[in-house]
């Protein structure tokens, strides 16, 4: 039989217009994949088991690509696939927010600085991601009247590393019930030339989380703010099929391809997290 992997996410793209230094995404240079394609990887999906379907990029939502990925969320969610969206949020409007409800689970945003300086040394694109705190703000404040579980990552590195508090305290005065993510920067894919400049020193990590549960002792008792060590990623990566339906994952950055859809690795394919660790992702109103 073929192993059971809970949790997918699919690289739509790789186009970002941001380029976070940090990005652990690994560059295959593919082609992306029709409609058609994509419902055929969707079908996959479905009747080998996957529960949930995280739909990421690149950056999966500017204008090139936005009507591909609520098409692809929209039938995951058909299929009774839970989804996600991992996105900076740019190209998303009110309206899109609004139709995501019918069938978005989750938002997984990325926001890692409030301040320009440390946004333009975190990005190759500085003077874009100077603009993402808005954005956030608009999803954060639209999201509100839906169902959609909102949860915030942001990566912990020597850069930013002293302001983790105050995005905290930004992020919890706009949305008190966010899940906010915080992962341990570590030195893989596109960013592993960045390591000097970002890898934090020993226990600097473990002292950012002791902080952030003194600062907001009710979100940390409540389980609202999570944690991912650069060892726990290792030992459990996140499982992407990129857009011809070969495999990578984030963490490893191993890559097959397999020169058909049909031959995806889900036999290979060995997820260690639990179907029980991503019950708080997902909505409950769909009843199934």
């Amino acid at each position: 039989g073929f192993a059971r992997p809970v949790s997918l996410a699919f690289q739509l793209t790789e186009d970002c217009p941001i380029g976070c230094r940090f990005c652990h995404r690994r560059q295959v240079g593919e082609s992306d994949a029709t409609r058609e394609e994509l419902k055929e990887l969707s079908d996959i999906f479905s009747e080998r088991g996957v529960l949930r379907l995280t739909v990421t990029g690149g950056e999966p939502t500017i204008p090139t690509y936005k009507s591909t990925a609520l098409f692809v969320l929209r039938y995951a969610h058909q299929k009774r696939i839970h989804t996600c969206l991992s996105t900076t949020g740019t190209g998303l409007q009110e309206r899109d927010v609004r139709e995501l409800d019918g069938y978005l689970d989750q938002f997984l945003l990325s926001m890692h600085s409030l301040d320009t300086p440390t946004a333009f040394q975190l990005y190759e694109k500085g003077e874009v991601a100077a603009g993402l705190q808005r954005k956030i703000a608009d999803i954060l404040e639209w999201s509100k009247t839906t169902k959609i579980i909102v949860e915030v990552c942001t990566v912990v590195s020597r850069i930013n590393l002293r302001t983790v508090g105050d995005l905290g305290d930004w992020l919890f005065a706009r949305r008190p019930d966010l899940i906010w993510r915080l992962e341990e920067y570590y030195a893989n894919g596109k960013q592993a030339n960045c390591r000097d400049e970002f890898e934090l020193e020993p226990e600097a990590f473990a002292e950012c989380l002791a902080e952030m549960r003194c600062r907001f002792p009710g979100q940390w008792e409540k389980g609202q703010i999570r944690s991912s060590t650069k060892e726990a990623r290792l030992e459990a990566p996140d499982l992407m099929i990129t857009p011809q339906g070969n495999f990578v994952t984030s963490s490893h950055n191993e890559y097959s391809d397999r020169g058909s859809r049909n031959d995806l690795l889900f036999v290979e394919l060995k997820n260690r997290r639990p179907w029980s660790e991503y019950r708080g992702y997902v909505r409950t109103d769909w009843k199934w």
